[in-house]
């Protein structure tokens, strides 16, 4: 499936952000519905949330999550991790840049993922491995937000 434009969304601190992703651009639209978000070749798009529990940064550098589209994962579009510290005053993706040991290295990102997992890992040294990112158990460190289609 070729996929020339795209419109996602994602929620940035309690905010619904729309745009559409095409060619070599990407443009804030209004509002789009779920249920009016379509490939080029006439696939309704999804997104499904996932949440991610228990992962202490600072102590580990990888945690798995469970797949929750199972048998659709090869549909996958895209997805987003957004993280956040343990005082709660600050989301960030997790993908972001600028540590302060090398600016231009991500902090972390999606690993690998299959039909039944998602590994999520960060970058040892960096930005999330640290006191900030070590509260563990049953704490909510964030979402994964993943686009697919059926």
């Amino acid at each position: 499936m070729r996929i020339t434009h795209l419109i996602l969304y994602t929620i940035v601190l309690g905010v619904l952000v729309f745009c559409t992703l095409g060619g070599d651009k990407m443009i804030l639209d209004n509002p789009i519905p779920m249920d009016r978000m379509y490939t080029d070749d006439g696939h309704l798009v999804h997104c499904r949330i996932a949440s991610i529990v228990g992962w202490n940064m600072d102590f580990s550098a990888s945690k798995l999550i469970v797949n929750p589209i199972g048998a659709y994962w090869q549909h996958i579009l895209g997805i987003q991790a957004w993280i956040r510290n343990d005082a709660n005053d600050l989301w960030t993706p997790l993908e972001r840049f600028g540590d302060a040991a090398d600016p231009s290295l991500k902090a972390g990102g999606v690993s690998y993922l299959n039909g039944a997992n998602i590994a999520l890992i960060r970058r040892a040294g960096g930005f999330y491995d640290s006191a900030d990112y070590d509260e563990g158990g049953g704490f909510e460190r964030g979402n994964i937000y993943i686009w697919y289609y059926e």
